[in-house]
């Protein structure tokens, strides 16, 4: 799974789910919320799907009581995943990934995001962000910088439709880097439309009920917005499993009995010859080293193009205090390159010092 994300142009890999009955089961289980027999392959049938309706479905899949029926349901494929990347299963949340309908000439004019007082995040006043398109980006700052390599597992519970806005994956030209990104439009880290627009986007042929798709923080996506309407909507789970330490990572290399810091920079130094996203860990690496010189060269390297200083700051704070862009404020970054850095919990550094033998 993980040989394949990282060799793939798009970043991706997929495989079957294990137990067949589990999509099946999990439309009963939304049809049990919803108090309905809708038959998630046809599209009439889906199309009776409101904004209520897909809201409702968000609400409930939240609660530990569904949280328990879904992992239930998916266990063996849990199981196994997290046994590739040394984590617990039950550490995680499964949430909904879906989209509604909406009319093309309204979700396509230019707008901004904001935020309400909790900090949430909205496209629109009066209509739910399922009513939108996913805006191009890339996932290392939505995860709080905990890893280059977080596993995000998308599974898809509907047929990819043509009138449906479908998730999309961008191709890498070179190796795998963060694209030019902008905040103009309140959404912190969202591909600048030059780059959106000269980037080659497919819908993955795994994208269909009985398959996982997998990506990482690096994965270019977003959801489909063209010129025509969309009127039949979409459902997906989707799992974010965060890396606690870096074993798995140096267990593929077969490295082991990692007993220091500078082992970790050295290993690292090998392994991002091969895969050039763990720059970011080895970045981090070097900063708790206190090696600031070799850390901002290094870090530079994650970016597809010339990045500024203060971004630059910006990612190194966010792998020590998972936090994203849009929470870290200047007290946070002002200090990078001149002093170490507190190391939060569950944060990148402190997956890099877990990793130590």
């Amino acid at each position: 799974m993980l040989n394949k994300i990282y060799s793939s142009k798009y970043r991706i890999s997929s495989q079957k789910i294990k137990d067949t009955r589990s999509i099946g089961m999990t439309w009963n289980v939304i049809n049990s919320i919803l108090k309905t027999n809708i038959k998630y392959k046809n599209k009439q049938d889906l199309q009776k799907l409101n904004d209520l309706h897909i809201k409702k479905i968000e609400k409930n899949l939240k609660l530990d009581k569904y949280q328990s029926v879904l992992k239930k349901i998916f266990r063996k494929d849990l199981d196994a995943i997290s046994k590739k990347i040394n984590i617990n299963a039950l550490n995680y949340r499964i949430s909904v990934q879906a989209k509604g309908k909406w009319n093309s000439d309204k979700v396509n004019k230019p707008r901004k995001v904001f935020y309400n007082k909790k900090g949430h995040m909205h496209e629109d006043k009066n209509n739910y962000n399922f009513n939108f398109p996913t805006r191009p980006h890339q996932d290392l700052n939505n995860n709080g910088f905990r890893s280059s390599s977080a596993l995000i597992s998308y599974i898809t519970l509907t047929p990819s439709f043509e009138d449906s806005s479908l998730l999309e994956i961008g191709k890498f030209t070179n190796k795998a880097k963060l694209l030019k990104f902008s905040n103009k439009n309140n959404y912190e880290n969202e591909i600048i439309d030059a780059e959106a627009k000269k980037t080659t986007w497919i819908v993955p042929k795994s994208l269909k009920p009985g398959s996982i798709l997998f990506m990482d923080t690096f994965t270019i996506h977003r959801s489909s917005s063209s010129s025509l309407n969309v009127n039949t909507p979409r459902l997906a789970l989707n799992i974010k499993i965060q890396p606690n330490n870096l074993d798995y990572i140096f267990k593929k290399f077969g490295f082991h009995k990692i007993k220091d810091l500078k082992t970790i920079t050295k290993k690292l130094a090998i392994i991002v010859k091969k895969i050039n996203s763990f720059n970011y860990e080895l970045a981090i690496a070097y900063y708790l080293l206190k090696d600031f010189s070799k850390s901002k060269k290094t870090i530079k390297k994650i970016f597809a193009y010339n990045v500024d200083d203060i971004t630059i700051k910006k990612f190194i704070a966010g792998g020590f205090l998972r936090k994203d862009l849009r929470s870290l404020n200047n007290s946070d970054y002002k200090k990078v390159f001149k002093s170490s850095l507190p190391v939060e919990k569950l944060s990148c550094a402190d997956a890099i010092l877990n990793s130590i033998s």
